[in-house]
């Protein structure tokens, strides 16, 4: 079951990444010359949110788990954090909404979900 998920998510990126780099390189508000600082900016940003994403997946992923691991709380805590990851990313529009002035209450009602069962901690969210 991942790795048709991954495949998907991977097409999208690659289908996604040249485009939003096109917009940002090809806008009117970045000349030529800043082109280059434009594209490395957008792809910093970009590895900097992977990496914060894997960063909170593993935790919500290690919270759940607990402290006498079985197949079962693998399973569990595998699909709890993916879980959670795939809340996030559907409310990225709310997110990127929260940062420029206030979080709409269905973004802020998935949150609370997700540090309900465990999977997302405060310091987190």
């Amino acid at each position: 079951m991942l790795v048709p998920t991954f495949l998907i998510y991977g097409l999208g990126q690659g289908l996604a990444q040249p485009a939003l780099i096109n917009t940002v390189i090809g806008s009117s508000s970045v000349s030529g010359e800043d082109s280059g600082s434009a594209a490395r900016l957008l792809l910093t940003t970009a590895q900097s949110s992977i990496a914060l994403g894997v960063a909170a997946t593993g935790d919500g992923f290690f919270a759940r788990l607990g402290p006498k691991p079985n197949a079962a709380t693998y399973c569990d805590a595998l699909s709890g954090a993916l879980s959670c990851n795939l809340v996030l990313q559907a409310d990225l529009p709310a997110g990127i909404s929260a940062a420029a002035g206030g979080m709409p209450p269905a973004a802020a009602e998935d949150l609370d979900a997700c540090r309900a069962n465990g999977t997302l901690s405060r310091r987190q969210g």
